[in-house]
């Protein structure tokens, strides 16, 4: 059960599921091979705020996890590890945002009755997944550095 896993072997779960390398992990997230290593075996801990960033990764497997593991990290450590409060509520809104604005596109299309080019979803699609993809990638390597975070377009669903 995931609950049960170290912080390091439910990363490993996640990257395995998504079907990246060690290599191509760290090559998206600017962190070097060898601390996506340590890392994963337990060798070191990644910060609270970093390690947030990186749990909205789960919308690869399946749009609602974008929300649901932040959320998850965010309630249990928003009070024990610095700046994970203010970091998980930009990752929240951020998330319940893009969901709903894909919610709303899938219903379109289907009220549409599916008319319009047959690439017209796909394509749109893959923008959406690219769009979030690119922009939590972007925030997770700032948030390693110690940036702020960046989230355009984002409904703030939870405030201060």
């Amino acid at each position: 059960m995931m609950d049960d896993l170290l912080v390091g072997q439910r990363i490993k779960a996640y990257r395995l599921r998504a079907g990246i390398s060690q290599e191509t992990l760290a090559e998206k997230t600017g962190l070097s091979l060898r601390t996506i290593q340590r890392i994963e075996n337990e060798e070191t801990q990644p910060r609270g705020d970093s390690l947030l960033s990186f749990s909205q990764l789960a919308f690869i497997l399946f749009p609602g996890l974008g929300i649901v593991a932040p959320l998850l990290f965010w309630v249990m450590k928003r009070e024990e590890i610095a700046g994970v409060n203010e970091v998980g509520r930009q990752i929240l809104n951020f998330q319940i945002t893009w969901l709903l604005v894909l919610v709303i596109f899938v219903c379109f299309v289907f009220w549409q009755g599916g008319d319009g080019p047959l690439l017209l979803y796909p394509l749109a699609m893959a923008l959406f997944y690219g769009f979030n993809l690119v922009l939590t990638i972007v925030n997770a390597i700032r948030a390693s550095k110690g940036k702020h975070l960046v989230y355009p377009s984002t409904i703030p669903f939870i405030r201060a």
